[in-house]
């Protein structure tokens, strides 16, 4: 048998749903020739059970079993997300077109007739097992790029480099006093306590509607992009501040120092960059206030532009959302002053 064969199935688990001892015994005396981990069962139920416990890397599926049809097995297979993604291939002694045909229009993966070649068996299922778990290491590397790279970034790659103008409530958060504490801190316990940080705050906007447009450092810009935004925004600093101040969250800081500023306005959302370079990012001065508005918060403390205030309170969130008296704040780049409140934890 070739080496390729041999790997794609060493050390992979194989439910086997057939009723027959007989084929039983084949079965599991061919697989345990190349370290596969069998598992046989005699009935529909007890395959359907045995395969979310041990959700295995493939499943021998019989269709003539004593207490169900071998499709009705298949079906429920492909209707719970456990099994879904678990290829079957299926034993039969059946020539018939249409059973085929049926099987293959319910999931089944493959065919193999009764009684079965050995060497056919085990290349056909090689081939699913390997193709299962290249479909899953897909996955899984989807799902970790997805933890990197914005909705709206996924969303441009299919329409590339096209710049687009929206109204959003912009959220940046900074940590007070992080150079001063970074000189005197191991720099890997710094490194796990700012992760620990950004990630929490991530949970948060995640949570309240928004998005993490990118992290700088110990600082963070996220995007709510609807009319809600001011809302969600100010929903999600009150909970931000509340988890610094309460939680228990990272031994460095108790609590953590967090400063954050939100203002709403019209931004440009697009690719920014070289063609071997580029970043998918919020530009406006929109962005820019949010920026200058967290540069004055002190630790654990929101600066809110009065324009997000009037918003929130124009939506009826007031009740639940207080903010202190306006302030007048001379803004770093900004003409003259802005009014801004501070948010009620």
């Amino acid at each position: 048998m070739p080496d390729h064969i041999r790997s794609r199935l060493l050390g992979s688990s194989v439910l086997i749903v057939e009723d027959n001892p007989h084929v039983q015994r084949f079965l599991t005396r061919t697989l345990a020739g190349f370290e596969v981990k069998a598992v046989a069962v005699d009935a529909g139920i007890d395959g359907l059970h045995k395969a979310r416990l041990m959700r295995p890397d493939a499943i021998l599926l019989d269709l003539g079993l004593p207490d169900m049809d071998g499709i009705d097995v298949l079906e429920s297979l492909r209707s719970s997300d456990i099994t879904r993604n678990i290829p079957v291939l299926i034993l039969t002694g059946s020539t018939t077109p249409d059973i085929h045909a049926r099987a293959l229009e319910c999931g089944a993966d493959d065919f193999i007739a009764k009684p079965a070649d050995p060497r056919v068996l085990v290349a056909r299922l090689a081939n699913l097992v390997g193709r299962a778990r290249a479909e899953k290491a897909n996955r899984r590397l989807v799902q970790q790029l997805s933890r990197y790279v914005s909705q709206p970034a996924r969303r441009q790659d299919i329409a590339p480099r096209m710049m687009e103008r929206l109204d959003a409530t912009i959220l940046v958060s900074d940590l007070r006093g992080f150079t001063a504490t970074s000189f005197t801190t191991d720099p890997d316990a710094m490194f796990q306590a700012v992760s620990t940080v950004l990630a929490g705050q991530a949970e948060i906007v995640r949570h309240f509607g928004g998005y993490v447009d990118k992290f700088s450092g110990d600082g963070m810009l996220a995007v709510f992009g609807d009319e809600a935004g001011p809302r969600q925004a100010c929903s999600a600093s009150r909970e931000i501040l509340r988890w610094a101040r309460d939680g228990d969250v990272v031994a460095l800081w108790r609590p953590v120092p967090i400063g954050l500023g939100v203002h709403s306005g019209a931004v440009l959302r697009g690719e920014l960059g070289s063609d071997d370079r580029r970043d998918h990012t919020v530009l406006g001065p929109a962005v820019n206030v949010a920026a200058r508005l967290c540069a004055v918060a002190g630790p654990v403390e929101a600066i809110i532009s009065e324009e997000v205030v009037r918003k929130v309170q124009s939506d009826g969130s007031a009740d639940t959302m207080r903010f202190d008296e306006v302030n007048e704040l001379q803004l770093k780049g900004l003409p003259g002053p802005m009014a801004a409140r501070r948010l009620v934890v």
